[in-house]
């Protein structure tokens, strides 16, 4: 029910530049295009004007990877005076992970997909909160009785990004005698000389959107591949359909079992060989 604008990090949307940018500031951005350093000061400089044209009553950041400077933070807050809440979609204490503790003087709240990152960054930041990942009620829906979902029948379904990573252990799961079909984006360009199992098993359609319901509410059991610990976002979405999941486990989801009442639905696995057992 609310009214939202969108800003991207990394590249800007059509008309914002001609709306919000001066013709002087304007007559700059080519040459920002230029280079990456050059784009993020653009974006930078977009997101400072759009958000005083605009005055919304919150900014939203999602994500920790794709970010505004310290500088960048410290305007808004400085000459503008909106309130900034972050949201840390990933773990933000993996050694890769970029650094949203020195900015955390410009967040008003952080809000955390684990409830446990929630509790231990509450030193850090002004306000800490949990909020998971979750879905659409209204497009996550068991389909519909005339739903002809022949093509989206299996007896164990995978639908996700596919890297050379995944398709090993996919690979190793397609061999199995389990009528699989792997829906996705992402497979290697050599995918049927490296893996001629997934080659066999994948779909040409891409899903996404109201049609993941359909994989969904087809499949006897749908795989889900926690790449992070968190519960993701998969997770609602499959058992929204009325589907059974089967996913690895994960110590930080597990964790958040207790807090999420649609995690006792979903059964999990450690290795390979209890993944078959379970399908069996």
């Amino acid at each position: 029910g609310h009214e939202a604008e969108i800003l991207y990090y990394l590249v800007p949307a059509p008309g914002d530049i001609e709306t919000f940018l001066s013709v002087e500031q304007q007559r700059n951005v080519p040459g920002l295009l230029a280079t990456a350093k050059g784009c993020q000061a653009l974006m930078e400089q977009l997101f400072f004007h759009k958000a005083a044209a605009l005055r919304p009553d919150l900014i939203l950041l999602a994500g920790i990877y794709n970010t505004w400077s310290i500088d960048a933070l410290a305007d808004v807050r400085e000459h503008l005076d909106i309130p900034i809440v972050l949201w840390a979609g990933d773990n933000p204490y993996v050694p890769y992970a970029p650094d949203i503790f020195s900015r955390a003087p410009y967040y008003d709240l952080a809000l955390f997909g684990n409830f446990r990152f929630a509790e231990r960054a509450a030193d850090s930041f002004a306000r800490t909160g949990y909020m998971p990942f979750g879905c659409d009620p209204f497009r996550d829906q068991p389909p519909a009785a005339h739903q002809d979902l022949g093509a989206y029948r299996s007896g164990l379904s995978y639908l996700g990004t596919v890297k050379d990573d995944r398709c090993a252990f996919l690979e190793s799961v397609a061999r199995q005698p389990f009528d699989m079909k792997i829906w996705g984006v992402g497979f290697p360009k050599d995918l049927e000389l490296r893996f001629p199992a997934v080659h066999r098993a994948r779909q040409p359609e891409h899903i996404q959107g109201q049609k993941k319901t359909l994989v969904y509410g087809g499949s006897s059991i749908v795989l889900n591949l926690h790449h992070t610990g968190f519960a993701n976002m998969k997770l609602y979405e499959a058992a929204a359909c009325g589907a059974f999941q089967i996913s690895n486990k994960r110590l930080e989801a597990e964790a958040t079992r207790p807090h999420l009442s649609v995690c006792d639905e979903v059964v999990t696995f450690e290795t390979t060989a209890e993944l078959f057992e379970l399908t069996r």
